[in-house]
């Protein structure tokens, strides 16, 4: 590698097990010598567009032993700045300088250290989405991509929950096409192998995305397919002290900018009531707690909760009432609070999918959550390895292709 320094930013901690023994731990870096020029590039599109993080998944360590190499507890890790060192000795991870990349370089992690108060300042350029460079999206604007006007009517509508491995990718079709993405996510770093090859969505009217939160594994298709980049994203802004978004995340940021696609929501708007279902903002702190949840409706009262990796202590309550389908937060792993109660209108089944990929490092989804979705009444669920999801369980299992030109069929149940 060109550089044996980095500036990292504590991008997620996945504390794994029921015993919590073991954790996993993303940094989002740039190269050491990078920040001061970085810092002095007063254009937010042309300092990301200089910029060239590179992602390092630690691998799974004992939790103690990554307290002892942070000096931090693990619950205040997140969203964190140390620089550290490429050595021979220390952590090993692997580093990749694509997020969409199969195969990194392994490496080892030493000499870490908090940045000096300059630091501090040049790398808050590179760690949020700043109101004053990236405005709020108008109220105009949303409701320009949330009520289309070509929508058909409710009855005609499922959503879709896809096998694109360790990620989460669900839509909101008309039937025929999708008219609403929530996430376009799946297998990334550690776990970019669980990653279908050449997997497709549908482009037909680029229709709008919605983005739950700024984790890898829930936008990385738009770099499998730079197509993705020329749809309208509505994503959260996520810039409290707890809650950065890195740079990697911030390039694909400006990417959309610079189209003229990126739209953030607005933090003091706490609810939109939309042409698709409900988006409610989270109320957390951390990055998965404090994004975007959704309730679809699907016509004749059959509604899907879509939490994207928040806990459901976090989702406002209405999101949580009268479900008849959901999918499963954070891909099955387990989470503080007990999931909704299922209640769907008379004679529909209601049931859980699964997005997760087999194999993934986290051991998703944990044995825990699956009895717990059932004893509120969704049944053992559906799984995403096994083909794409839809809700309802009657009417089409494929979108008005069949499948010829994109990948978005739901042949479950």
């Amino acid at each position: 590698m060109s550089s044996q320094s980095y500036f990292a930013l504590v991008d997620s901690v996945d504390v794994l097990g029921e015993n919590g023994g073991l954790t996993a731990i993303r940094l989002d870096a740039i190269p050491t010598e990078s920040l001061p020029i970085l810092a002095g590039i007063n254009s937010f599109v042309e300092r990301l567009g200089e910029a060239r993080p590179v992602m390092i998944d630690i691998k799974p360590v004992e939790t103690n032993r990554a307290v002892e190499f942070f000096e931090t507890a693990i619950d205040g890790l997140e969203s964190q700045w140390f620089n550290l060192s490429l050595s021979t000795r220390g952590l090993a991870g692997t580093l990749f300088t694509d997020p969409a990349a199969i195969d990194g370089q392994n490496v080892r992690l030493s000499g870490v250290r908090r940045p000096n108060a300059q630091e501090y300042r040049w790398l808050s350029r590179l760690g949020s989405l700043d109101p004053e460079e990236l405005p709020d999206a108008s109220m105009e604007q949303l409701e320009d991509l949330l009520f289309a006007k070509r929508q058909r009517r409710a009855k005609h509508r499922m959503v879709g929950a896809y096998p694109v491995g360790q990620g989460n990718l669900n839509a909101i079709l008309d039937g025929i096409s999708p008219r609403l993405y929530f996430d376009l996510g799946g297998g990334a770093g550690r776990n970019a192998s669980t990653y279908p090859t050449h997997f497709r969505i549908c482009h037909t009217g680029e229709v709008p995305v919605l983005l739950s939160h700024w984790d890898t594994d829930h936008w990385i298709t738009a770099r499998k397919d730079p197509r993705c980049l020329e749809h309208h994203w509505i994503v959260p802004r996520q810039n409290t002290g707890r809650n950065l978004v890195g740079p990697t995340h911030l390039k694909l940021a400006a990417d959309l900018h610079r189209r003229g696609h990126l739209h953030i929501w607005p933090s003091g708007l706490p609810y939109l009531s939309t042409a698709y279902g409900e988006i409610h903002l989270c109320r957390g702190k951390s990055k998965n707690d404090s994004g975007l949840a959704m309730r679809a409706y699907l016509g004749n009262g059959v509604f899907v909760l879509l939490p994207g990796d928040a806990d459901y202590g976090v989702i406002p309550s209405p999101l949580l009432q009268d479900l008849s389908g959901i999918v499963v937060s954070h891909h099955g792993a387990l989470v503080k609070s007990p999931p909704p109660r299922a209640a769907p209108p008379v004679g529909v089944i209601p049931y859980a999918a699964f997005s997760f990929g087999t194999g993934n490092s986290y051991g998703h989804p944990n044995p825990t959550t699956r009895a717990a979705l059932s004893s509120v009444g969704f049944g053992s669920g559906y799984d995403t390895p096994n083909g794409g999801i839809r809700f309802p369980s009657i009417g089409k299992k494929s979108p008005g292709c069949g499948g010829r030109a994109c990948d978005l069929l739901a042949p479950q149940p």
